[in-house]
């Protein structure tokens, strides 16, 4: 599971994460198991915390902590939205997000997140990019392809609802799903773009195929898709 997030990375990429399982996953295979040790990686939660600087700065590469502590609402505080002004602007380091935001700092009529930077479903993890740096459905779907991951997981009947296990699980399919979903809304907002259009439908359909007991959304929204599409038959593709 720490693996999906950490193995195809770019070299050099910085990791902002979020939630225990993704955490503790890659720190055991960075510290005890030595891999992708270019990988620089931030739990957010940790950030908050007014020691984290004093103790953990030194083991970073070439970052810039603005403030002594994230949290935008103290004056010895800095906010997300100015450490990736200081850190995540070099096209070498790319900056990538698991696991959602920490603190969402814009408002909710722009729809959260972080003032001035975007965020980009390439596998498990987001890609962030400045605001304005908007990729072509094209390069979007290179990266893609670049971080496609798979992940044997875990029987849903060993384990319950409970347990680690079923967390990776949900988190897994949750990913699956938001690749499509991302580039079917992406369609939507750009006058039903039907490059987009085409790689979700095609995702939502591999989906199906591979999930054990595929939910009802992902025939909902895998039947949008083809029903936009303007291919001769597409309408008709998951009946």
């Amino acid at each position: 599971y720490g693996l999906l997030h950490l193995q195809k990375l770019p070299q050099e990429s910085i990791l902002i994460v979020k939630g225990d399982v993704i955490t503790n996953s890659i720190r055991y295979l960075q510290q005890c198991e030595g891999k992708r040790p270019d990988v620089q990686h931030f739990d957010q939660s940790m950030m908050t915390y007014k020691w984290f600087v004093t103790k953990q700065a030194r083991h970073f590469r070439e970052i810039i902590f603005p403030n002594q502590v994230y949290n935008p609402y103290t004056e010895d505080g800095y906010a997300m939205e100015t450490f990736l002004d200081r850190n995540a602007l070099n096209a070498s380091r790319p900056v990538y997000l698991c696991g959602g935001w920490y603190h969402d700092e814009g408002s909710a009529k722009s729809g959260g997140g972080i003032p001035g930077f975007q965020t980009w479903p390439v596998g498990t993890c987001d890609r962030i990019r400045e605001e304005g740096d908007t990729p072509t459905v094209s390069q979007w779907i290179e990266e893609m392809e670049e971080l496609a991951f798979e992940y044997p997981t875990p029987s849903v009947q060993k384990y319950g609802e409970e347990t680690w296990e079923r967390v990776t699980y949900n988190d897994y399919w949750m990913a699956k799903h938001k690749i499509p979903m991302t580039l079917l809304e992406y369609s939507t907002e750009n006058n039903f773009n039907q490059e987009a259009l085409q790689h979700a439908a095609a995702r939502f359909e591999d989906l199906i195929l591979s999930h054990p007991d595929p939910p009802d959304y992902f025939y909902r929204n895998a039947a949008i898709s083809f029903g936009r599409l303007r291919m001769a038959g597409s309408q008709c593709r998951m009946v």
